[in-house]
């Protein structure tokens, strides 16, 4: 970072693979094993962040940089060290489509909330869509408090891993899936 009287400035590394949302405006969903590929290198780089306390809170593929097929994790403007990984933040930020329904709600959360982000990422890369989808922060709240959780069948996806959205889309931060 550079800065001068009036202004700071972000200094990032060149990634020539642009980022994760235009790979899937251009491709919509993706392979189950390419979708892997990636989730696995994200959530390598969020073990990092984790064994540092750190919550990104504003996860969404726009975040996510792909350099020659390597992808990284961006814009830490909203990211928050904890003291522990139980921690509670208050601060309402990131993405409504990508948010934990407990941040959507105003609520405290933990660290969990970036697992749900990290479930809806999956679940976009292998769908094609986010899970619950709207314009507006009220009517996504109520989608969140009235409507289950819908993998599509048509798509051929392993049962593990519609197992594991399972787990990190679950509404209730206590009983989602933890980093361990």
């Amino acid at each position: 970072m550079l800065k001068t009287v009036n202004n700071f400035y972000f200094v990032y590394e060149f990634c020539n693979g642009g980022t994760l949302e235009q790979i899937l405006k251009k491709k919509g969903a993706l392979q189950e094993n390419i979708a892997l590929a990636y989730f696995r290198q994200i959530v390598d780089a969020f073990k990092i962040l984790n064994r540092h306390n750190i919550m990104h809170r504003d996860l969404k593929p726009e975040n996510i940089l792909v350099h020659d097929g390597v992808l990284k994790i961006a814009d830490f403007g909203f990211c928050k060290v904890l003291e522990n990984p139980d921690e509670m933040a208050q601060t309402m930020l990131g993405s409504p489509i990508y948010m934990a329904p407990e941040i959507l709600k105003g609520e405290a959360y933990t660290i969990k909330a970036d697992v749900w982000s990290l479930g809806v990422i999956l679940f976009r890369m292998l769908f094609g869509y986010c899970p619950f989808e709207s314009t507006n922060i009220a009517k996504l709240i109520v989608l969140l408090e009235n409507e289950e959780l819908d993998i599509p069948s048509e798509n051929k996806v392993s049962s593990g891993i519609v197992s594991l959205i399972r787990r990190m889309l679950v509404k209730d931060a206590k009983k989602r899936a933890d980093w361990n």
